[in-house]
């Protein structure tokens, strides 16, 4: 991110906009949240014409920056007042079809969760939720290609690293 910064006042807070819109034009300004990587979670959800199939829960150990972005680690969670709060924003929102994630950040202070983001696709790290048992994938096809009835799965515990890897493929 460009221009990113931290005023620690008021008066620096609007210095600081005044020079981001000079610089760079419109920008977005969020509240700082406090607290670690590993209190970013992700709340996968698979929906069916605005019917709740199934969710999971999972939470980033490590990211690519380190101060937060694409998760390279994470692990599965299941903490029904967390599950709670997404779904409860995504059924606010409404008239989902398909794969939802939405995630959050868990203040370290408040213990208060924020929205970071809403994505209308399947998320980046769901893999994991097929390593813990769970395969949105084939649960798509079943419910919502071959309208068959879906029965919702609980998931074990799992960790996971994202490994990322070259493969010289051979040209002849």
């Amino acid at each position: 991110a460009k221009g990113v910064s931290y005023p620690a006042t008021r008066q620096a807070l609007f210095t600081g906009v005044e020079q981001l819109l000079k610089q760079y034009g419109r920008c977005l300004i969020q509240k700082y949240i406090a607290g670690p990587v590993s209190s970013i979670y992700t709340l996968g959800a698979l929906y069916n014409n605005g019917k709740l199939i199934q969710t999971s829960l999972h939470h980033k150990l490590r990211t690519t920056p380190a101060i937060g972005g694409s998760a390279v680690a994470g692990e599965t969670v299941v903490d029904t007042r967390l599950s709670n709060f997404g779904v409860a924003a995504l059924e606010h929102i409404g008239g989902w079809h398909g794969f939802v994630a939405i995630e959050f950040k868990v203040e370290d202070d408040s213990g208060t969760p924020y929205i970071l983001e809403i994505n209308p696709r399947l998320w980046g790290f769901s893999y994991l939720m097929t390593q813990a048992g769970v395969n949105f994938g084939e649960m798509m096809v079943q419910s919502l290609l071959l309208n068959e009835q879906v029965v919702q799965q609980t998931y074990r515990p799992c960790r996971m690293v994202r490994a990322w890897q070259d493969i010289e493929v051979p040209y002849d």
